[in-house]
């Protein structure tokens, strides 16, 4: 609603809240680790929740690998091939001539955060089987990482642009330049700075490009 209706910077109230999820929880459960071995009620449920991550097709396709490449055709297939997906990308480029041209744009950003959501539980999932502990900590710095990925993947902040396929090749970027990084011995933080500066390049070099076209973030 807030996004939506009251058009607060998505990013900016994203990552409100997920500090405010955090602090809450953090409350709450006072520090408190959940084992899946120890909290499941029998133990297939335990061996179930831990083969989230560690089952493997032909002994060699890890099953998390398996979803997100099923994520990938089916949103890829959505975003380009459904009235849903035309819809949703011309609500992010230009959201008062989506509203005029009869688009619910308060339910298409409604249902775009749903889905949102509904990927993040699905990866939230597989992270806690891969360290077979619940804990407020789990994916912590994730959320930079992943706008990261989707910006290097062509998806502008001011939203209309980008495609699934384009935030696969920023993950994989990513994915590499993390494995480069520690293979060559540079530290985590000095990678929290790597990331970083490809991150102000890449939203500067955005900027330019969205400018030259008349637009802008707004």
């Amino acid at each position: 609603m807030a996004i939506g209706k009251f058009r607060a910077n998505p990013i900016i109230w994203t990552l409100a809240v997920n500090y405010m999820s955090m602090g809450v929880i953090r409350l709450v459960w006072v520090n408190k680790q959940i084992y899946p071995d120890m909290t499941a009620s029998t133990v297939r449920a335990s061996e179930m929740f831990d083969a989230i991550f560690r089952l493997r097709f032909f002994d060699k396709i890890a099953l998390p690998m398996v979803m997100m490449i099923i994520l990938v055709i089916v949103l890829q297939f959505v975003m380009r091939r459904t009235k849903f997906g035309v819809q949703l990308k011309m609500t992010g480029a230009a959201r008062t001539p989506a509203r005029f041209s009869g688009i619910n744009v308060e339910r298409m950003i409604a249902i775009a955060f749903i889905i949102c959501a509904l990927t993040a539980t699905i990866g939230g999932l597989a992270v806690t089987s891969l360290n077979r502990v619940g804990a407020w900590y789990n994916g912590k710095g994730y959320e930079f990482k992943a706008v990261t990925a989707v910006v290097i993947g062509g998806v502008t902040l001011a939203g209309g642009r980008g495609s699934i396929i384009g935030v696969l090749g920023g993950v994989l970027v990513i994915g590499i330049l993390n494995n480069i990084l520690t293979l060559l011995g540079v530290g985590t933080f000095s990678q929290d700075m790597i990331r970083g500066a490809i991150f102000i390049i890449v939203v500067f070099v955005n900027a330019r490009s969205l400018r030259k076209m008349g637009r802008d973030y707004e």
